[in-house]
């Protein structure tokens, strides 16, 4: 089978999670390729060496997802294209695959500029248009294509991803982290916007102060993302919270080793964020053998299994607060919950993905001769 794949995911250098998934996905296809499986990884620029020898390098000023791609594959004549991110061409002339990760657009279109609406919109009319077969990593994301993308259900395959990896662990590099490894430390990560719920953190911490019996000197909330909509809502909590003598920590621009040193001085991780396609970071803590308190909505729930401490409404900072309190003075629930993320991880593999992933290529490639 000739597998044509879009590898501009590949090329960016502070790639963003839907970015890593691709290198992670393609990476794992090569692998997983039987002798007979030829991939071309088109690119408008040289990609890095692992893949290079995969590549095929097609230049254009303007356009080239949109005109140079397919006139490519008119050229090339895959069997089959696989667009593991972004958008799919506005024509192609093969069976095509591509990856919807998440409909939080249509959830939280206030995060979202209109041509970044209109860009979702045209991925999923052009999905249907193309009779494309279409890969989601969770139930709950297919349920959205199906109720509010219009998509059907027959085309529709739910793949799981798996953790991605992060660097060893270097405090040589970050030496003040290693004298926070006797503190409470909360870790949350995600993007500083309304859907990603830290406000209700920050609140809950404010209640752990007032209402439970949590040492306030000896617990740190560390907060890694960007800035996003709702970003000036976060800060004015942070500042509020920071004025009542409340140990918050802020990294805008943390790179994997920092976040790697984050995990393993971390007590717990919290994820309440109000709608996820998937959620990596929480097998990500799992990894780092973290407990974990995680809202309990969306996809969340299919990638915590029963290994975390939910949090029913995930904007209340009360119940929230209760969650934190109840597993930072119960070092047996820790453990319990450790040993569940634990074999929860074993659900999510590279491999497993690449293998349910070249089966729906060979599936959408057969489309073209039936």
């Amino acid at each position: 089978m000739n597998i044509g794949i879009n590898a501009t995911a590949l090329t960016h250098t502070n790639p963003t999670g839907v970015e890593k998934y691709s290198y992670a996905i393609i990476k794992a296809l090569i692998k997983a390729g039987q002798k007979d499986d030829n991939f071309t990884l088109y690119s408008p620029v040289n990609l890095p060496e692992y893949f290079s020898q995969y590549q095929r390098v097609i230049k254009a000023k303007r356009y080239w997802t949109q005109v140079r791609l397919p006139i490519e594959l008119m050229t090339q004549k895959p069997d089959v294209f696989f667009q593991p991110s972004y958008m799919l061409p506005l024509f192609c002339p093969c069976p095509s695959v591509v990856t919807i990760h998440d409909l939080a657009w249509i959830h939280f279109s206030e995060a979202y500029s209109k041509e970044q609406i209109r860009s979702q919109q045209i991925t999923l009319s052009r999905a249907n248009r193309l009779k494309s077969e279409i890969i989601v990593p969770s139930n709950a994301t297919k349920v959205d294509c199906i109720n509010y993308g219009g998509l059907a259900a027959d085309k529709i395959h739910v793949i799981a991803e798996a953790s991605i990896q992060l660097p060893e662990a270097n405090f040589d590099k970050f030496p003040n982290l290693s004298s926070l490894k006797d503190k409470n430390v909360i870790l949350a990560i995600g993007r500083f916007e309304t859907r990603k719920n830290q406000i209700t953190l920050i609140k809950a911490l404010s209640v752990l102060a007032k209402k439970h019996q949590v040492d306030v000197e000896k617990t740190v909330l560390v907060l890694i993302g960007k800035p996003g909509v709702g970003a000036n809502d976060f800060f004015a909590e942070i500042n509020k919270a920071k004025s009542t003598g409340l140990n918050i920590i802020i990294s805008t621009n943390a790179s994997d080793e920092e976040v790697s040193c984050w995990f393993k001085v971390a007590t717990l991780f919290v994820y309440p964020s109000l709608y996820e396609g998937f959620g990596l970071p929480v097998l990500q803590a799992y990894e780092a053998k973290i407990p974990v308190i995680c809202a309990k909505n969306s996809s969340i729930t299919e990638v915590a299994g029963d290994a975390a401490w939910y949090i029913n409404n995930a904007t209340d900072e009360n119940e929230l607060a209760v969650g934190i309190n109840a597993l930072l003075n119960d070092p047996i629930k820790q453990n319990k919950l450790i040993g569940l993320g634990n074999k929860q991880l074993t659900k999510f593999s590279w491999q497993n993905a690449a293998n349910q992933t070249l089966a729906v290529l060979k599936l959408a490639s057969k489309s073209n001769k039936s």
